[in-house]
């Protein structure tokens, strides 16, 4: 917090017209594990009051962490996409944003919604972990359902996508997870690294499986064996090849959706995790998240329509995902909680509480829409 100084913002952040640093308060009890959260609030000229957010990495086991999944890349993204998705309403105002890939480091200025907006986990399954940072002054304030909530999310996250549908200058952008799937050959230095993340992937789920604070469905552990049984990067690279990829949030949740009721409009934030990857799979991701199975049951063929709908409207003759499709990588999106799952029961030693709640959505879902676990297609990593 020292580093936030009239003389940092003036120079660093390029604050021209700054008048004074007025508080800097540190907000970190609310970023999580992976980080680390400043807001600063400062006066400029025309006695304009602006409210701000620092994300940051403090302390040695954060910047390990974020060495290891690759977390800098955040502001790699807003450097390089932050205008675009700023201007098509899809993010907050970026300030300032650095990086350094060798240390794992990286600093991010960001406009603060707080005031105008609510998360949107709040809407949602209240049993969900993704709540324990939601306001509760926020539940009387409710002006939308959830299922509107979800609507307008999924209709947003369908511009997002549509931003680089099948846009193959992602590929030259190496930061961007699961670009070396698409574009490296095997013996390189990214099928080395890619390996090495699957046989961690398969040490954890070896150690997580056997927790007894864990009621086990047994369908989900035949699941989770088969798609982590399928970890080969030849057959990930031969997929990646034949399925439309787009930039993609990379970690989808309602945690990270910040709703304005007033407009009815929603923001994305935290894009640590981003990557070029199938797009409706992040909507499977999303329900098993967030939304309680009930109100999954009734909304989820609705809230895919509607994804499709919109990426149909901004694409128009470039969309050649027909709804068959976008429904099945939809429910193949929870690919993606395997690699979570694997990682909350083993190698990050989630509370019991944390974990039941998310075997019992994922478990929910597999029984749903996976009824045999050959079906299963491999971990997102």
């Amino acid at each position: 917090m020292d580093v936030i100084t009239e003389e940092w913002l003036r120079n660093v952040v390029d604050d021209k017209d700054l008048v004074s640093l007025d508080s800097v308060t540190d907000m970190s009890q609310d970023s999580g594990r992976m980080g680390d959260m400043i807001k600063v609030v400062s006066t400029h000229s025309g006695d304009i009051v602006r409210h701000r957010i620092v994300k940051t990495l403090i302390g040695d086991q954060k910047l390990q962490m974020a060495l290891q999944y690759g977390l800098s890349r955040e502001a790699h993204v807003f450097n390089t996409f932050g205008a675009e998705l700023f201007e098509s309403g899809l993010i907050p105002r970026i300030y300032y944003a650095t990086t350094n890939d060798i240390t794992g480091s990286k600093t991010v200025m960001m406009e603060d919604l707080s005031k105008g907006h609510v998360v949107a986990s709040v809407f949602f399954s209240k049993n969900s972990p993704h709540m324990k940072n939601a306001d509760p002054k926020d539940e009387v304030n409710y002006k939308l359902s959830g299922k509107a909530v979800a609507e307008l999310t999924f209709r947003t996250l369908a511009r997002l996508h549509a931003l680089h549908w099948n846009d193959t200058s992602l590929l030259t952008h190496s930061w961007l997870r699961n670009v070396d799937v698409l574009t490296a050959n095997s013996g390189t230095d990214a099928t080395t690294q890619w390996t090495t993340l699957a046989d961690s992937l398969r040490s954890s789920w070896s150690k997580g499986q056997i927790r007894e604070d864990i009621t086990w469905d047994t369908h989900l552990l035949q699941c989770m064996d088969a798609s982590i049984g399928k970890l080969s990067w030849e057959s990930l690279h031969e997929e990646n090849q034949s399925i439309p990829y787009t930039l993609c949030h990379g970690d989808f949740h309602a945690g990270n959706v910040l709703v304005d009721q007033a407009n009815e409009t929603v923001k994305f934030v935290d894009f640590e995790v981003s990557m070029v990857n199938i797009g409706p799979r992040e909507l499977g991701q999303f329900t098993i998240s967030n939304i309680s199975t009930a109100e999954r049951r009734q909304w989820e063929k609705t809230l895919v329509l509607t994804y499709h709908k919109e990426l149909s409207k901004c694409l128009g003759d470039k969309c050649q995902i027909s709804e068959e499709d976008c429904w099945l990588q939809y429910t193949q999106g929870c690919s993606r909680w395997v690699f979570f799952l694997a990682l909350f029961v083993g190698t990050w030693q989630a509370d019991a509480v944390t974990c039941q709640y998310f075997h019992d959505q994922i478990a929910d879902f597999l029984h749903d829409h996976v009824s045999d676990p050959k079906d299963m297609v491999q971990p997102l990593l």
